[in-house]
């Protein structure tokens, strides 16, 4: 499970209508609109993928894990690095951001 798509999804979109004449407004909208059911499509299929791995891991307890993570180091010698993941709350929020 990539949770990158949720930060480059729209980063791709936006160079790319950055590169669309301004004055084919209709191909800008079909930009947006793929993008936008894209990441819609892409929540939706997070939050339930992501409560049907807290129902096989949770066991009745009322608590959240992080399920979907990505770790990189970028330097490693000054303890720095990247690190997103997704937990009960923020499976919700994105889902709410992709509806907005």
């Amino acid at each position: 499970m990539n949770v990158n798509l949720f930060i480059t999804l729209p980063l791709i979109t936006t160079l790319m209508i950055m590169l669309v004449p301004p004055d084919s407004k209709k191909s800008i909208k079909y930009i947006s609109l793929t993008s936008v059911s894209l990441l819609l499509a892409y929540s939706l299929y997070f939050l339930v993928e992501y409560y049907k791995a807290t129902l096989i891991f949770d066991q009745g307890n009322q608590y959240f894990n992080i399920i979907f993570q990505c770790r990189k180091s970028w330097f490693h010698s000054l303890g720095i690095s990247y690190f997103v993941g997704v937990d009960g709350i923020s499976v919700l929020m994105i889902l709410m951001t992709s509806v907005i």
